[in-house]
């Protein structure tokens, strides 16, 4: 009688000592953090306990599966699961909006390259040096040669910034 007592009062407590719980941290529908350990602090928790369990289930593979960026907070669902993936319209508006960040970010670089090569006086020689070969071209293989190492030049100096 013992055992039995002791087996039953195990079978109902372990599941509340190793209970999951997954969490998500959002701003908005934004979703800046996820988690499947742990709990953190000012974030949504899904717990696997009870009724739960469905929602965790959904969220978990959610988190697994679908990119973050791809992942919403929808405060609006009353019932189920408010971490949802995006529709195809709201991914294309995401995707879109990071393709101008890094559109922007390498404009901004090379902006910032060609300003540092304009404002140096280094670069000033260095075209008066290349203004001269140019002059003193007269054969098509001077050329190529000019060209190659003009590609070359801008090749290197290009990806060390």
């Amino acid at each position: 009688m013992k055992t039995l007592v002791l087996t039953l009062a195990l079978l109902v407590s372990v599941p509340m000592l190793a209970h999951a719980s997954i969490n998500v941290c959002h701003t908005g529908e934004t979703i800046t953090r996820t988690s499947l350990r742990g709990d953190i602090p000012g974030c949504e928790h899904i717990n696997a306990i009870g009724s739960d369990i469905t929602i965790y289930d959904i969220a978990k593979t959610l988190i697994q599966t679908v990119p973050r960026k791809y992942l919403k907070w929808d405060a609006n669902i009353i019932v189920g699961s408010k971490l949802v993936e995006m529709s195809q319209a709201e991914k294309d508006v995401v995707d879109a909006e990071e393709a101008q960040a890094q559109a922007d970010a390498e404009t901004a670089r090379q902006e910032a390259f060609d300003n540092a090569l304009a404002d140096s006086t280094e670069a000033e020689a260095t075209f008066q040096r290349v203004d001269d070969y140019i002059d003193s071209i007269d054969s098509y293989a001077k050329l190529r040669t000019f060209l190659k190492r003009q590609a070359r030049y801008i090749y290197k100096t290009r990806n060390q910034m």
